[in-house]
């Protein structure tokens, strides 16, 4: 099992937006979730990558290697997308000075290459489209090779 949720419950200004949510997803497995504009989705996917909390239930993740694709890319403006994508690399404390440089901007290529984008690493997010700034977000999400990927509407944009 990849991850768990029991009994998830979650509000803002004592709005409910996730109430009782309870799943798991098996290594293999795809899992969607569909839903009308303000319903949790977001939300949902910030508890599982451990960006917020929920006010109550369980959330268990069995993997620490979770990458997350952002709704609006989440990039940093005065970073390069080269910056930007091995941010993770660098600045993550499980896999800080795991990597040589020359190993980071192997795996950087890599993962440009494989959404479309060889040769912009030294561009600034002001500089590329917004489907463009949508991809560097996916590189940035599967550079360090996770066993969990969370895309937040990634299709939009």
């Amino acid at each position: 099992m990849l991850v768990k949720l029991e009994n998830v419950y979650k509000s803002f200004s004592d709005k409910a937006v996730l109430k009782n949510i309870n799943f798991s997803v098996e290594e293999g497995e795809i899992l969607s979730v569909v839903g009308f504009s303000g319903t949790g989705k977001s939300t949902l996917l910030k508890i599982i990558s451990g960006l917020i909390e929920p006010d109550s239930g369980s959330v268990k993740v069995y993997h620490k290697e979770i990458g997350m694709a952002f709704q609006y890319s989440a990039l940093f403006d005065s970073l390069t997308v080269f910056e930007n994508v091995a941010f993770p690399l660098m600045e993550r404390k499980d896999l800080k000075n795991q990597y040589t440089m020359g190993e980071i901007r192997k795996l950087v290529s890599e993962k440009l290459e494989m959404v479309g984008l060889s040769g912009i690493e030294d561009k600034y997010p002001s500089e590329l489209s917004g489907g463009m700034q949508k991809r560097v977000g996916f590189a940035r999400a599967i550079v360090t090779n996770p066993k969990i990927i969370l895309y937040d509407e990634p299709t939009s944009g």
